[in-house]
């Protein structure tokens, strides 16, 4: 009984978890979290019915796991290199969970035991599960897609195994996207190693066009930034097929600080943003120069957001190795962003200003090569438009040509549509002048 808080430090090293009564008197604290570089944050707090167990997941050994508080004790129930994301339903001996266990690329659903018992893998198919249980525990929802199927809802039994089809989404004649199947490239999934020795996983989506005998284009298509994780086996936004029609390859590779791996995986960020984001990142270039077919001449970045602060970073960086850049959003200065984010992972401005001057765009423009697009919606309330002026007069301090589009009223996703209609023209335009040619 009472209510339950997540009190943070506010250099977020430091989490505890507290319980008040309605009138608002603390009662106790039953749990602390901390880490040398920060703790993330999340909803997985959840009782054990008639009981006092409640159940919390934690990082606290690398991983993030599931644990059983009982009498004051922390009893943990999953372990090794996997990671539990959700806790989905709680019964009496036995917790859902979503999670991975053999691939970061795939989520799947788990019944976790209270007693020990070994945790069952309860999804079969290859793929990306997301799933909703009915509160008698006897039924779940399962929204399942893959790198070849989009999402699509199932109804499926506990009790014997049954499943029926709600919204099944294949792509059989009369699908929408039916017709465009014949044009259609499925991504691959791939793998190659950072410096330090852990596994970098990747997407690759071919031209529709592709031959391997002749020299294509590539866009290295980058978000980078921590709290994402973009290459999964699940259908993938069909803004890479209006690339791949147009005759690029594109690649897309989950840098280090991505999430849904190990807490080591997260915080080489510390410190300092846009490090080693940008080294794991020519690392990719580094592979797809490696392939016969990539013409190594004609390689691009393009990114939104976070990835429009890496596209810049990628051109100053890169000692040429990229033709060209869109830049989206991009954060240019992270004094001017959200503070709770940014302090996470570079901690207060008075305390590392070293830190925040590092990851400045601004002072790093002397080195940016290659034609660069930037764009920016003019109402962002989330990466303010004043990230992007402060951008353009220093390049023009710089005497650095590049093209702009700005975008009156619309926000931070640019998503609207008559302004995603524009902004994709206008970006396959810049990519056929200045990569496709």
């Amino acid at each position: 009984n009472g209510i339950w808080v997540q009190a943070q430090s506010r250099d977020q090293t430091r989490l505890a978890l507290k319980r008040f009564s309605f009138a608002g008197e603390w009662l106790e604290t039953p749990l602390v979290e901390q880490h040398t570089t920060w703790v993330n944050l999340h909803d997985n707090l959840k009782f054990v019915p008639d009981s006092k167990d409640f159940l919390w997941t934690s990082e606290r050994d690398g991983h993030q796991h599931l644990y059983l508080y009982h009498a004051g004790r922390a009893v943990q129930l999953t372990e090794g290199t996997g990671r539990v994301n959700a806790i989905v339903h709680v019964e009496a001996a036995c917790a859902m969970v979503l999670g991975w266990r053999d691939a970061a690329t795939e989520q799947h659903l788990f019944r976790v035991w209270f007693d020990g018992r070994e945790v069952e893998k309860l999804s079969d198919e290859a793929g990306w599960h997301d799933v909703v249980i009915s509160p008698n525990g006897r039924h779940w929802v399962d929204r399942l897609t893959s790198l070849s199927q989009p999402p699509g809802l199932s109804l499926r039994s506990f009790q014997d195994g049954t499943d029926a089809a709600l919204a099944p989404n294949t792509l059989v004649e009369g699908h929408p996207y039916h017709g465009f199947l014949d044009a259609h490239v499925a991504p691959q999934l791939g793998t190659l190693d950072a410096e330090d020795g852990q596994e970098l996983h990747f997407r690759l989506t071919l031209p529709v066009e592709f031959d391997p005998n002749r020299r294509h284009p590539v866009l290295v298509n980058v978000y980078g930034g921590p709290g994402v994780q973009r290459v999964r086996n699940a259908w993938a936004p069909l803004t890479l097929q209006l690339f791949a029609r147009a005759g690029i390859a594109i690649f897309e590779l989950d840098n280090r600080g991505g999430s849904n791996r190990a807490k080591a995986f997260e915080d080489p960020l510390h410190g300092r943003l846009g490090e080693v984001e940008v080294t794991d990142q020519l690392r990719g270039v580094d592979y797809l120069r490696s392939l016969d077919w990539v013409d190594a001449g004609r390689i691009g970045v393009f990114g939104h957001s976070y990835g429009g602060y890496l596209t810049l970073l990628c051109l100053a960086r890169g000692e040429g190795v990229f033709r060209c850049g869109v830049s989206q959003a991009p954060v240019t200065d992270w004094r001017l962003y959200d503070s709770h984010y940014t302090e996470r992972y570079l901690g207060m401005p008075d305390a590392n200003p070293e830190g925040y001057a590092a990851s400045n765009v601004i002072d790093q423009l002397e080195g940016i090569e290659g034609a660069l697009l930037v764009i920016h919606g003019m109402a962002d309330d989330n990466v303010l438009f004043a990230h992007s002026t402060l951008l353009f007069k220093a390049l023009q301090d710089r005497h650095k040509r590049f093209e702009m589009m700005t975008y009156p009223g619309a926000k931070h996703s640019l998503q609207e549509r008559n302004v995603a209609i524009h902004r994709y023209q206008t970006i396959l335009d810049f990519l056929r002048r200045e990569l496709i040619q």
